[in-house]
């Protein structure tokens, strides 16, 4: 039986060595396959470079498991000795230093009409490199590719029968590349057999896609591996699905894919939870040292939940009414001695109790918290729990102020566990649909944005209801940090990019006696020349709930949770210099509702979803990284009327930190009507 491990070209995360090994340890992924690091390819980089690699691996904790290097990927007219003493050479190097016993190589580029020819020439030069290698302690292990001699699934059986020690990886999409069967491919590469490449692809359309989603049968692969090869195993992913910076110094070719990506880290990180899923649903457990085996049925994810209020109740109810499939609720934590004992009434002794938090986190019992306290304190128990080793969802906002949500982001990017923000909104199948027609040209260029959000009417007794509501120092905030969170971040996340200016008019307890922002108008500029303007206030009945986007080739409706089109039939910049009239618009098509697929799961959804990456089923949807933007945004519109003036983004985080202290000195407690309660969201 087989025990997978993970290993990665991480080169396709991102381009520097800090940014490889943070995506390697957020995917849990042990080893490492390094092609190009800062800009360089492995061979080029010198002796004192390769050491400083070899001792941030080590202070990471990752190993490399091959060096992914291009040996063989050269014309095989080209002379052979001076790459001996060149190229390889310095591949043999870097191995050594890395610490590594296997390099990745090819078989040299040969034209189909040639095979035959080059054939003798080619087993000669691979048995003398093999030769080389061993004595230096190292493996070759050949990869099947385009377009050099072993390809085909016939021409790698030639080798690995007629060159003794080549070792052999088998990479399943790349035989689909070539119209080749993959499963013939890893036969006849089995007694030679050293790992896998993981990348999936269609051969019709030539797309490349994650594991388990074209024709790679790469299931069907790793069951006959499994059942074939005892021990270790490293099944190194190769995502292929972003034209990642080294792309180009490595294939020629054209890159197609099948799903569209932002950036080159969540391409990597969608790659590596489908193989992740991929292994899951064939019955292949993760043990906590990283290795797949067949184990049976999946674990419960166990959450706890500190702070029983509102929102700790809602999820804590969603739990333990099954509503979360592959998780279950363990634990409460809650300092208020009421609220503990009212939890225990309701579950009895099928959860455990505790008043402290960090004594929940070290006691083993929770695998994932979720955070459902007082603003301010988000980011500091996120940091404790991940520095117990737990994983994390975080309640909206991130946090009050950009400072410590960057401290929270950075503790999750040097940590090998999930920290996800509650963006249930996130789930809505409208906004979803807005996103990807903004993302994917539907509407054209960006212009302009609008949302009036302001029916979430509350009275006076609301916030007379707790101590700590709408006030400097207990919540931060107003209705930007209990209210508007989810539209801050939906507003960048479905336009896709953050105002680069602001200018907003905060008022402060206009509507009521609060001494926080209940009503404000925020002006934003966009780097791409777009405007937009943000209204909400939790003053106004029956209150508007309209989010508008207009682009260059019509304008988006979200309102009553439906989504309308309105499509020029000519994109407007066009149709303004082509014209010969001064007055008349360009031409619109009938305004259509946008249909609208997929359940809106709201806060099960996430709580579905973060149970599901911990299990490595599918990719984190709502990263907590992503809550500093509507952070950012609301920290923006304040420091913008304190100041009365423009403010552009990203802000000076010291500048508003100090302001917001110049605020928390002077703050008051509100005298509850009816009881003081500590809940914090709602």
């Amino acid at each position: 039986m087989a025990k997978f491990i993970l290993s990665a070209f991480a080169d396709e995360a991102g381009v520097t060595l800090a940014e490889q090994i943070a995506a390697m340890k957020a995917n849990h992924i042990r080893y490492f396959e390094p092609r190009n690091i800062d800009g360089k390819g492995i061979l080029d980089l010198s002796e004192e470079e390769l050491l400083h690699v070899r001792e941030e691996l080590d202070r990471a904790g990752i190993r490399t498991g091959s060096l992914g290097s291009p040996i063989g990927k050269y014309p095989i007219e080209e002379d052979f000795d001076s790459y001996l003493s060149g190229a390889f050479a310095k591949a043999i190097r870097a191995a050594k230093i890395l610490g590594t016993d296997k390099i990745r190589m090819f078989s040299f580029f040969v034209k189909p009409e040639e095979l035959d020819l080059w054939r003798g020439e080619v087993l000669r030069r691979l048995k003398e490199m093999v030769r080389v290698a061993s004595e230096n302690g190292i493996t070759l292990c050949h990869e099947n590719e385009a377009r050099i001699y072993g390809e085909m699934p016939e021409r790698v059986e030639d080798l690995m029968k007629n060159v003794p020690g080549l070792g052999g990886i088998c990479d399943p999409a790349n035989y689909r590349m070539a119209d080749a069967d993959p499963v013939r491919g890893l036969e006849v590469t089995l007694p030679n057999f050293r790992y896998m490449h993981i990348k999936d692809a269609v051969y019709k359309t030539k797309a490349l896609l994650p594991a388990g989603e074209g024709e790679g049968r790469i299931a069907e692969l790793l069951n006959t591996v499994n059942e074939k090869i005892d021990g270790e195993v490293m099944l190194t992913v190769e995502p292929h699905l972003f034209a990642f910076l080294a792309y180009k110094s490595i294939d020629d070719r054209e890159m197609h894919h099948a799903h569209h990506f932002e950036n080159n880290r969540e391409a990597f990180d969608y790659a590596v939870a489908a193989l992740k899923k991929l292994l899951r649903e064939n019955g292949y457990s993760e043990d906590e040292k990283g290795y797949f085996t067949k184990m049976g049925e999946l674990k419960k994810v166990r959450f706890g939940i500190v702070g029983c209020g509102n929102m700790g109740t809602g999820h804590a109810k969603n739990l333990a009414a099954g509503k979360i499939k592959n998780g279950v609720l363990a634990a409460l934590c809650d300092n208020n001695p009421k609220k503990l004992q009212a939890m225990k009434d309701l579950y009895g002794d099928s959860v455990l109790y505790f008043d402290d938090a960090e004594t929940m986190f070290k006691s083993g019992a929770v695998d994932v918290v979720q955070i459902c306290t007082p603003h301010y304190i988000h980011p500091d128990l996120a940091i404790l729990a991940l520095d117990n080793e737990i994983n994390c969802i975080v309640e909206k906002p991130a946090g009050v102020y950009t400072k410590q949500v960057k401290a929270m982001i950075e503790r999750a990017e040097h940590s090998d566990k999930i920290l996800g923000i509650m963006f249930n909104q996130r789930t809505n199948p409208a906004f979803i649909k807005m996103r990807e027609m903004v993302r994917n040209g539907s509407i054209g260029n960006v212009k302009r944005t609008n949302w009036i959000i302001t029916d979430w009417y509350r009275t006076q007794q609301y916030y007379d209801s707790g101590a700590w509501r709408a006030t400097w120092a207990g919540e931060g905030g107003g209705v930007l940090y209990n209210q508007a969170p989810h539209q801050l971040d939906l507003f960048q996340w479905i336009v896709g990019m953050m105002p680069s200016k602001v200018h907003a008019f905060c008022h402060y307890g206009k509507w009521h006696d609060i001494e926080v922002e209940d009503d404000v108008t925020c002006y934003c500029e966009y780097p791409n020349g777009a405007t937009g303007v943000f209204i909400t206030t939790t003053a106004d009945a029956p209150g508007t709930n309209r989010f508008e986007i207009t682009g260059t080739k019509g304008t988006l409706i979200f309102e009553h949770n439906k989504l309308y089109y309105k499509q020029l039939e000519i994109d407007e910049r066009e149709y303004c210099f082509a014209t010969n009239t001064g007055f008349e618009k360009p031409p619109v098509l009938p305004t259509v509702e946008v249909p609208l697929e997929g359940e809106n799961s709201q806060h099960v959804g996430i709580c579905n979803n973060v149970a599901n990456a911990i299990l490595g089923l599918e990719p984190l949807y709502a990263p907590a990284k992503d809550g500093l933007c509507g952070v950012e945004l609301a920290n923006a519109m304040h420091l913008s009327s304190w100041l009365g003036r423009e403010v552009s983004l990203p802000i000076d985080d010291d500048l508003f930190y100090e302001e917001l202290k110049k605020r928390i000195a002077i703050s008051k407690p509100h005298r509850p009507v009816k009881g003081e309660k500590t809940e914090t969201q709602g």
